[in-house]
């Protein structure tokens, strides 16, 4: 994706054309991370959509025609009562970051004219929405953190910008190194290299917005040879609309396997907490057989046509024991019942014991396949579904997704150092790049006893840059992506061991290290792009 600081140095030229000046006069959040300001300015209303999905975040004019919830969150109110009515001054940029914000004039509850600040601040897993007023407070945040953070973004709190340690390749007067700009992606790198950097920021001046299909990537102007939009919101809309669309087409076969597998996690939680049940009862086993020995020594003494009785014990000084009788048996057969009762009961404990390790190992592989099946892409889906069907999990005459194989295709990254990085993003793939792809000196990684991608680094040496980057990979493919400090073990592919009988993508091993990393959306997106650097 294009969205750089360079990118919205353009797109900003565009959106104050179009609405500065203009009144918000309704507000919406269609989704948890997107805000829609309608803005009615030269005589027509605008959609202007505020994005805070780590994977699509952005500022646009939208003509998508995006629905609002039927209960208004909190934060969607807070806006409501702030910016309703309000008067967008101007849409600025921080530089040439990717942080944006609108400044609004509306009235206080005094009827005085004050000033807000509404901010989008595009920063990977932690972009957010924040809303500050004119004395530079924070009035509310989307993604609200806590006072522990860094950077604490709280109701209350004075908003203070990220520090950036760079400079405005707008103010420049002089030649510099391009590495000390802010606002650079590395596609903006490459190009300003190839093209100059004066000819480079002379062209985010006058925005041609550009879409080249061979990339699927979009540009603020002609840099590259591809199809020229009249304007961003055509462009926006059309790249976004299509991305949103593949995720559309594969919903219902999603929420189908979503349906199966969930069911499937609360039939073995049940059997789980059954097997427990089970289990405690017969941990009284011993108490039946010191009963049937008791019984059996004081046979004789115990009268006929008696529900219990209690007689001395000799596994605990001769206390009394009281033991319950059945009336309607002889005392040796009641002692030869507890007999039976005991001798249940322990051969039943090894039982449990193996069939709950099994129940274990069935929560943990479907607890896998539903964060992949949350967590990717159509033809992926085909392949969860097909695996699925091996193991059961759908019948075959009931299967709606395609019998052809197909191939399991890792993903591939590229380090900073230039070394391959493999990211497996279902069992079918992570068995095809750990057991059967794998050299046994390749550095494996996955984050600790949670769900996750197997991840290859393709060097029997890499530098720690690149154990670090492939960490960071095994963190966002993993169920701990929103999460910070996600522990992830690394070791050599050869000691992996693969189980006989064992579900595709189940490993083993010992002897692992642990790296604690952040996962990070601008980690893979730059690794990502370094591959297709190399490939071009």
């Amino acid at each position: 994706m294009a969205f750089s600081g360079l990118f919205i140095h353009s797109l900003l030229i565009e959106l104050n054309q179009l609405l500065q000046g203009g009144r918000i006069s309704k507000i919406s959040e269609p989704f948890n991370d997107t805000v829609v300001f309608t803005v009615r300015s030269l005589g027509k209303n605008y959609s202007l959509l505020f994005s805070a999905n780590p994977n699509s975040a952005r500022i646009q004019i939208t003509n998508q025609n995006l629905q609002n919830p039927i209960t208004a969150p909190n934060f969607l109110m807070t806006l409501r009562r702030y910016l309703s009515n309000g008067k967008i001054l101007s849409i600025n940029q921080i530089g040439a970051d990717r942080i944006v914000y609108l400044l609004i004039q509306n009235t206080n509850d005094f009827g005085d004219f004050v000033e807000y600040k509404l901010f989008l601040e595009i920063i990977g897993s932690k972009t957010n929405i924040i809303l500050v007023d004119y004395k530079n407070k924070i009035i509310d945040v989307l993604k609200r953190g806590s006072i522990e953070d860094e950077r604490a973004l709280l109701p209350g709190l004075t908003y203070e910008e990220p520090v950036s340690n760079k400079i405005n390749p707008f103010e420049i007067q002089k030649p510099i190194d391009i590495n000390s700009l802010e606002g650079f992606n590395k596609k903006d790198v490459t190009y300003a290299d190839k093209i100059g950097l004066d000819k480079f920021l002379k062209g985010f001046n006058n925005p041609k917005p550009t879409y080249d299909d061979a990339q699927k990537d979009y540009f603020a102007w002609d840099y590259v040879d591809g199809r020229i939009f009249s304007d961003f919101s055509s462009l926006l809309d059309q790249y976004y609309q299509v991305s949103q669309k593949n995720v559309d087409n594969s919903d219902s076969q999603r929420k189908e396997l979503l349906k199966i597998v969930r069911n499937e996690i609360k039939k073995n939680n049940r059997k789980l907490s059954n097997l427990e049940h089970d289990l405690e009862k017969s941990k009284n086993a011993d108490q039946f057989r010191i009963y049937g020995e008791i019984l059996t020594t004081y046979l004789n003494q115990v009268p006929n046509n008696v529900d219990s009785i209690s007689l001395p014990n000799f596994y605990d000084d001769m206390k009394e024991i009281a033991i319950p009788l059945d009336v309607k048996l002889t005392n040796n057969q009641n002692a030869q019942k507890y007999f039976k009762q005991y001798t249940k009961l322990k051969n039943s404990w090894n039982h449990i014991l193996e069939q709950q390790e099994i129940t274990n190992q069935n929560i943990n592989y479907l607890s896998e396949l539903e964060f992949q099946i949350e967590n990717t892409s159509k033809n992926e889906l085909e392949q969860i579904a097909q695996e699925m069907q091996k193991s059961g999990l759908i019948k075959t005459n009931k299967n709606k997704f395609s019998n052809k194989p197909l191939k399991a295709a890792p993903e591939k990254f590229l380090s900073s150092d230039g070394t391959l990085i493999e990211v497996g993003k279902n069992n079918l793939q992570n068995e095809q790049l750990s057991i059967k792809n794998s050299n046994r000196k390749d550095i494996w990684l996955h984050v600790k006893d949670i769900p996750g991608a197997h991840v290859i680094i393709r060097s029997q040496n890499p530098s720690q840059e690149t154990i670090l980057e492939a960490a960071k990979l095994a963190a966002f493919f993993s169920k701990a992506k929103n999460s910070s400090k996600v522990p992830v073990d690394y070791l050599p592919a050869g000691k992996l061991k693969k189980p006989s009988g064992s579900r595709p993508g189940f490993v083993t091993f010992t002897g692992q290290t642990t790296i604690i990393v952040d996962p990070e959306v601008e980690n893979v997106e730059r690794l990502r792009q370094n591959l297709r650097e190399k490939v071009r």
